[in-house]
């Protein structure tokens, strides 16, 4: 049903619609209607129609960016996973896998100024 709706209303207006639906639900959760129905007609919009977000992000990027994109958004995914897992270990394993976090952070963007090129106003093959 989503893949139909996509070919024939479109992407922009179906991401409109969901940030719209989204944010009426919020006031929802605002004023402490029945969280229980709230919550499922919540969790039908995400698993249905906001999946278009994930097949834009697929679509719009070349292959070669592609593979790297997808690598992006899995660690962003995993990487506050990773984290309270470790917090069950205790506050200081906790602690250490923040560190690691902040350190790949400060070393990406100490390389980022060092050899970063600025990207403002270019199309995305010749940044590439």
């Amino acid at each position: 049903m989503v893949a139909f709706l996509v070919d024939k209303v479109g992407r922009i207006p179906i991401g409109i619609g969901i940030s719209f639906a989204s944010a009426l639900l919020s006031f929802s959760f605002l004023f402490g209607y029945n969280l229980g129905i709230t919550f499922f007609v919540y969790s039908l919009v995400a698993f249905s129609f906001a999946s278009v977000a994930y097949v834009i992000a697929t679509e719009i990027y070349p292959s070669y960016i592609r593979a790297y994109a997808i690598v992006g958004r899995l660690s962003g995914t995993l990487a506050p996973l990773l984290l309270v897992s470790l917090s069950q270990l205790g506050l200081f394993h906790a602690l250490v896998g923040l560190c690691a976090f902040w350190l790949v952070g400060f070393l990406a963007f100490t390389l980022w100024g060092i050899w970063g090129k600025e990207t403002k106003g270019k199309p995305l093959e010749e940044i590439s």
